[in-house]
């Protein structure tokens, strides 16, 4: 009897592993740490609208409203857009580091955003009041 039980549970939980989305894993908040490059947006998240997964801008410093619809081929999430073409989204083992093409996000939770879009602005102020400093410099 206890044999049969076993065989049962072990069936569900293989039915059940075999039913599940491997895409759920790319869900979530994520923020561009590649050294160097600079991209927009900064911090994008995925999300999931039925069975359709999102890429959208985070923190959405030009105001620009957009998302994208990612494509999903063989179990894998692809985004393909004017500005990124066909690049096929990977995790690493540990499930903490996003890449698409050559650029890597770390996942961040959503508690983070106001942090970062702070020190984002920041940024761009400095960098304006330095043009700025640079155009009276010449004048």
């Amino acid at each position: 009897m206890k044999i049969k039980l076993l065989t049962v549970a072990i069936l569900l939980l293989a039915i059940n592993a075999c039913g599940s989305d491997h895409n759920e894993k790319f869900i979530g908040y994520w923020e561009l740490k590649n050294e160097g490059v600079h991209f927009h947006p900064a911090v994008i998240q995925i999300t999931q609208d039925g069975s359709t997964y999102l890429y959208k801008d985070a923190i959405n410093l030009k105001k620009l409203n957009y998302q994208i619809a990612l494509k999903q081929e063989n179990d894998k999430l692809i985004l393909d857009s004017q500005y990124i073409p066909n690049e096929t989204l990977s995790l690493t083992n540990d499930g903490a580091v996003l890449m698409i093409g050559a650029r890597r996000f770390i996942r961040i939770a959503e508690s983070e955003i106001g942090a970062v879009r702070q020190r984002l602005d920041e940024e761009k102020r400095r960098k304006d009041q330095q043009l700025q400093d640079m155009i009276d410099a010449v004048n």
